[in-house]
């Protein structure tokens, strides 16, 4: 077995630099041959992808880093028939990773034994989002974009104290943003004033909230979940309830499964996958079904 892994030097708080001398004895120990390379920007990730996935060979890529990590993989593959995308949580968030059914306190070398040892592919879905970008985990708009955006303001502070603080600052102060969408399958409309709106294709966003608990990474749609405008009081019980994944019972909370959605927001920044696009206010967003091989431990 031959595996060719892309990895991030600072992402997270880990010392990544000793982690991969750790992780190519593993891979010796398992007789597989690892071929590692190191990125210095997001594009680099996205170049090494395209690079290593446009022949007609069979190839096993993996990706030491963050969900944006993964996102930057996943707008390089070029040839998807032949690729096995294989991810491990180097970064500070890790939402996608809770997706695959991995205990999230392994340390990353075992996880990339049980990658090597006990790991199935399988077909996931992704979103095209304007027919540019693609997308692994979600679309987020609102408290939980605002987080992200806000977490990257802070970065003389650990990860954790990062999301924390950021959870704390937009999660308290929020702001309630008007979004009016567009399903063109069923010709309906949604117009949705609140804190929040999430597409996911995942669970998780913004470093562990289970902003989309109706999700699945295979079902071919795309999961619609919103917060409608609620009382300020109400605060903290819809936060616990997005932290444990019940917000799907509130009675302020919105759900459709669709194929395919345009969205236009007022203002506020857009996340995909963690990555911040502070310009798009128009959005068409499909569901590409069971198009990513992927590998997964549930």
């Amino acid at each position: 077995m031959k595996i060719h892994l892309i990895y991030n030097p600072v992402s997270g708080k880990k010392n990544n630099s000793t982690i991969i001398q750790q992780i190519v004895k593993c891979a010796k120990k398992h007789n597989v041959e690892l071929v590692t390379y190191q990125s210095q920007s997001p594009k680099d990730i996205g170049e090494l992808t395209k690079k290593l996935t446009s022949s007609n060979t069979p190839t096993n890529l993996m990706v030491m880093g963050g969900d944006g990590s993964a996102h930057d993989a996943l707008n390089g593959i070029v040839n998807f028939e032949k690729t096995n995308l294989y991810i491990l949580p180097g970064g500070s968030g890790n939402d996608f990773f809770r997706e695959l059914g991995w205990n999230t306190k392994d340390s990353l070398v075992d996880v990339f034994e049980k990658l090597i040892t006990k790991a199935r592919i399988k077909k996931v879905d992704y979103f095209l989002l304007n027919n540019k970008y693609r997308c692994l985990n979600e679309i987020s708009f609102g408290m939980s974009a605002d987080i992200l955006y806000c977490r990257a303001k802070m970065k003389h502070f650990k990860p954790q104290t990062q999301y924390t603080i950021a959870m704390f600052k937009k999660g308290l102060f929020y702001t309630n943003y008007e979004f009016d969408l567009f399903y063109p399958e069923t010709k309906k409309y949604d117009k949705i004033i609140g804190p929040f709106l999430t597409f996911g294709n995942g669970q998780y966003s913004g470093g562990g909230l289970k902003t989309a608990p109706r999700s699945k990474i295979d079902d071919g749609l795309i999961t619609v979940s919103a917060i409608k405008k609620f009382p300020r009081i109400c605060i903290l019980p819809i936060l616990l309830s997005v932290k444990r994944g019940t917000i799907d019972r509130s009675k302020h909370h919105l759900c459709r499964h669709v194929k395919e959605v345009n969205v236009v927001i007022k203002k506020g920044v857009v996340s995909s996958d963690g990555v911040l696009f502070e310009k798009l206010k128009k959005l068409n967003i499909k569901v590409m079904p069971k198009k990513l091989n992927l590998a997964v431990l549930n």
